[in-house]
């Protein structure tokens, strides 16, 4: 079921030419997209109501965090909120522990449409961050 309203996805990524080209992608699927480069950006973005996190495990640290303990300061704050985690390798995001708190984790190729189908997929599995 489509929602009356698009959907509103955050991409986060440490880099400004991947999140920019991220978000085109995804806008031309129709979706609402916001970007964030850290954790102060995402932290604001999710408490102005997202439905769905594109996530980069290598965004710049907070405190000597790294991109696994971001993951789990989002889920314990979102619970909700699926997060599909963007990773070099998913053996890079099976060490940082990220796969039983990722809704799903799509490989960084340059070819965006497993990641546009993996945010669809997370999408229609639920009702991605509205609330009921």
């Amino acid at each position: 079921m489509k929602p009356s309203i698009p959907w509103r996805i955050l991409v986060t990524d440490r880099n400004p030419r991947v999140r920019r080209l991220l978000c085109r992608e995804l806008e031309r699927e129709g979706f609402r997209v916001l970007s964030a480069s850290g954790w102060g950006e995402i932290a604001r973005a999710v408490s102005n109501g997202v439905d769905c996190v594109v996530m980069d495990l290598n965004l710049p640290s907070q405190a000597g965090q790294d991109g696994a303990a971001l993951l789990e300061q989002l889920k314990r704050n979102a619970p909700y909120l699926p997060v599909v985690v963007h990773a070099f390798s998913s053996e890079e995001a099976l060490e940082a522990g990220t796969l039983r708190l990722a809704s799903a984790v799509v490989e960084k190729s340059g070819n965006t449409e497993d990641l546009k189908a993996a945010v669809r997929r997370v999408l229609a599995h639920g009702s991605g961050g509205r609330k009921a």
